[in-house]
């Protein structure tokens, strides 16, 4: 009777413990379904595309045209309102109109330097000086991702996230090396039909233009 007894308390004890382990078990899985699907898992897939050089899954979450066609027209509209010699130069709305044509080549050219640093963790070269005034324009158009910053720029952590059904919010805390100073860059996201989010685009670009103290020395 007592041996019974004590076969049955420790079956009860075998029994919690899987019971435990089972609970335990669906909240991990549970929590790892909820996780895959946020934007701060997309934003560590991102990193991790860049960390594994993969430019392919990187551009699947990260919209780079869109970006990069953004920021170039906010760079030269910065540069164009803030610069004291462009602003009453009579040439200022030829020179608008030169950056608007080479738009096109230009951030191309960004892309193709972005693409290629997440390819080899390496940015390509600065412009040839001695390139002919034309090609020299477009180079410089097409440097600006190391004049606006990109080169010098370490991601601390995700500092919010905000959802609203298929769109998101995420703050990401960012440091420029060359200046020592921090700020919170705003990343527009989009759901995917898979449920992992895309960065489509930088709500504080013009804040983020003014925090690298972006002036005439920093387009010529």
């Amino acid at each position: 009777m007592k041996e019974n007894f004590i076969k049955s308390g420790k079956n009860i004890k075998i029994y919690i413990m899987v019971f435990i382990i089972l609970i335990f078990s669906s909240g991990v899985i549970f929590y790892k379904a909820y996780w895959l699907k946020t934007p701060q898992h997309s934003i560590e897939i991102i990193m991790e595309a860049v960390r594994e050089h993969n430019t392919e899954l990187f551009n699947k979450h990260v919209d780079v045209d869109n970006i990069i066609s953004s920021a170039y027209d906010v760079y030269f509209e910065v540069y164009f309102s803030n610069d004291s010699f462009m602003k009453n130069n009579p040439l200022r709305g030829l020179a608008q109109g030169i950056v608007k044509m080479t738009k096109t080549m230009a951030v191309n050219k960004i892309k193709k330097e972005i693409n290629t640093y997440v390819k080899t963790g390496k940015w390509q070269n600065e412009p040839n000086k001695r390139e002919s005034a034309n090609k020299q324009l477009i180079s410089d158009n097409g440097t600006t991702s190391s004049k606006i910053g990109l080169k010098n720029i370490e991601f601390h952590n995700i500092a919010y996230t905000k959802v609203s059904g298929s769109t998101a919010l995420v703050g990401i805390d960012i440091y420029l090396t060359d200046k020592n100073k921090s700020m919170i860059l705003e990343l527009e996201m989009e759901k995917l039909s898979d449920n992992t989010w895309k960065v489509t685009g930088i709500k504080n670009m013009k804040e983020y233009m003014k925090f690298i103290e972006l002036r005439a020395e920093n387009v010529k």
